[in-house]
């Protein structure tokens, strides 16, 4: 059985040690039969820096390493070609001159590597053209047929992580600067296209696409591009560009999508459960995650709520590998990717004002959802949250005038990104706000109704007024938040931990918004509403003053709450819940930031139907 690797990303571990693999090297040689400039970009913990590892061995003909995988037996030719690869995230961008320096002695650390000596360069660039130049003529040295011409292949891996690190600490003037420095560089691959063959570059973000890089514009941007390069050399009337039919051709290459270039897909994911099912699937049955007659179909559906539906063609699902792998190793349900993978630098720019905030109420984006950034703008924060990982695309509505419908891919990201959101709004006194949260908790799991509802309230107070376009997804996001000031638990998939037991949470609108569950095996099922007043305006502190007013509002929000018990206790639950104390079901209705009411009240669990999900 293959081991599950985490952090490893070098594609020679992966044989050497025995590792699991996801065979993407199909998609590799279709790359490779069309050498040219690639540009992809995928979030953090997506696997670019294996791919490009891959990339590496297969250029330089390492074949031995790829025994087992498909590329093993097809036509591929296995000549080495000379390779410059760029590991950009191992740079020192402290200044634009620790980033000359450092990638004059990367430079020069390549070229003795092979055998090679390129003198004091004034300038990256000098080095850069330097050694390419140098490896041409050492790789054609008595060449004299062009077509049989090795050229050089140049693979730079994380091309933005200069900038974005500059990013993330908020110096914005630094990271023009940098910026400015990598756009002479990368200008190189312009000026010597004509000794360069197969490029590729990885990213985070789209930054260097703009007009200061010019040099980058003829790059093909598999990003989201999920176009098959119709190129089999069979005849595509004899396969009828049918991926049953191709996939059994070594030669056939026409069903090939560029979307799943990085993570799993479903197939991938499958092979690994089935591989796996003896061991992980009994860890996870043991930890409550599956019930006891489960195995592979409730893993499989549990990993797609959790980790999956990545898209960037609207179609295509990708799984999060960096997830999927350490659930699989820890047994556990929990927020790898936003803990290891979320970019810090998306605050800094949020309290800088560079993003703006403009998610609609249905997440629907017109307009270039992967467009060109500039550090010096105004940025959209769909387009933001999208190149990170934190939105994508659920579906394309319209093709011709870019539309999209974007939303959290996963229950992992769906349980991160609310009080992600809103940490980033910090509230007047993060002190204040933290122990009105702990007393909101003491009272809920003590039972106080009204205890709880004037610490949430006194809370709400603590967080800087904002106008939001669903305000009651406002509040239930805000309430995520309280969780996490808290600090009841680290985050889970599907609600909780607390002592070690993951509880389950919302999904979607027909669901609870939170499950809790106390030390003492209590279990809370949250549901907040939102009492809208008549004549109130959005989320005007003025028009609830005047509503406060009003004689029947005590009544309307009493009235809502006991609507909001009978409705929970209607609601199907996770079966795991049969095995908790006592289950109570609670009702929070927010009419303002400072109304606020609360009612707390026993489930019958005997009348509920049970449910996994």
């Amino acid at each position: 059985m293959k081991i599950l690797p985490i952090a490893v990303d070098d594609f020679a571990d992966f044989s050497q040690q025995n590792l699991f693999y996801a065979d993407k090297t199909r998609i590799l040689r279709k790359l490779l039969r069309r050498p040219m400039p690639y540009f992809l970009s995928r979030p953090r913990r997506f696997g670019k820096t294996l791919l490009v590892s891959a990339l590496e061995k297969l250029l330089r003909g390492h074949r031995e390493l790829f025994k087992g995988l498909w590329i093993y037996k097809s036509d591929y030719n296995w000549a080495p070609h000379p390779v410059i690869k760029l590991e950009m995230n191992a740079l020192n961008s402290s200044s634009p001159e620790d980033l000359k320096a450092d990638l004059i002695f990367y430079l020069r650390r390549i070229s003795k590597a092979n055998n090679l000596y390129i003198s004091e360069a004034p300038s990256p660039q000098q080095a850069f053209v330097t050694l390419i130049k140098l490896l041409y003529a050492k790789h054609n040295e008595g060449i004299t047929d062009q077509a049989l011409k090795k050229e050089v292949a140049v693979l730079i891996d994380e091309y933005d992580a200069p900038i974005i690190k500059q990013l993330e600490r908020g110096r914005f003037a630094l990271a023009a600067s940098i910026r400015a420095t990598l756009a002479d560089f990368y200008g190189i691959l312009k000026t010597s296209a004509d000794k360069l063959g197969f490029v590729f570059m990885t990213g985070i973000t789209r930054l260097a696409s703009s007009s200061s890089f010019s040099a980058l514009n003829n790059f093909e941007d598999l990003t989201l591009n999920p176009s098959y390069l119709n190129n089999c050399r069979t005849n595509p009337n004899t396969c009828g560009h049918d991926p049953r039919v191709c996939e059994k051709n070594i030669n056939h290459d026409c069903d090939i999508n560029f979307s799943d270039i990085c993570g799993f897909n479903l197939r991938e994911l499958k092979d690994l459960l089935r591989e796996r099912q003896d061991q992980t699937l009994l860890g996870l049955k043991a930890n409550k995650h599956l019930p006891q007659d489960s195995f592979y179909d409730d893993a499989l559906k549990l990993i797609k709520e959790c980790y999956g539906a990545y898209s960037w063609d609207g179609k295509t699902k990708v799984f999060n590998p960096w997830s999927v792998i350490s659930f699989l190793k820890e047994k556990l349900l929990d927020n790898y990717w936003h803990k290891s993978g979320t970019s810090t630098f998306l605050p800094k720019l949020v309290r800088s004002g560079q993003i703006i905030f403009d998610l609609s109420k249905e997440l629907v984006f017109r307009g270039k959802i992967w467009n060109s950034i500039d550090v010096n703008d105004k940025l959209s924060s769909a387009v933001l949250l999208f190149q990170t990982g934190y939105l994508t695309i659920k579906e394309i509505l319209d093709k011709s005038a870019p539309t999209y419908r974007l939303g959290p891919p996963n229950l992992e990201i769906a349980a991160s990104l609310g009080p992600f959101l809103l940490s980033l709004k910090a509230p007047k006194s993060p002190l204040l706000a933290q122990k009105f949260c702990q007393k909101a908790f003491e009272a809920l799991f003590k039972l106080d109704a009204e205890g709880f509802q004037a610490a949430f309230s006194g809370f709400l107070g603590q967080i800087p007024f904002d106008r939001q376009p669903d305000p009651e997804k406002y509040y239930q996001s805000l309430f995520f938040y309280a969780i996490f000031l808290a600090d009841l638990a680290s985050y889970q998939i599907a609600g909780l931990r607390v002592n070690g037991q993951a509880i389950g949470g919302h999904r979607g609108p027909a669901w609870p918004y939170a499950t809790l569950k106390d030390p003492e095996g209590n279990v809370f099922i949250i549901d907040i509403k939102r009492l809208v007043v008549e004549g109130q305006k959005g989320n005007s502190e003025v028009s609830l003053k005047m509503a406060a007013k009003s004689k029947d509002l005590a009544q309307k929000m009493a009235s809502l709450a006991s609507q909001t018990l009978t409705q929970i206790n209607k609601k199907y639950i996770p079966a795991f819940l049969k095995d908790t104390n006592r289950i109570f079901n609670v009702a929070l209705v927010v009419a303002g930031l400072n109304t606020v009411l609360a009612r707390i009240k026993e489930a019958n669990k005997e009348n509920r139907i049970f449910i996994y999900f």
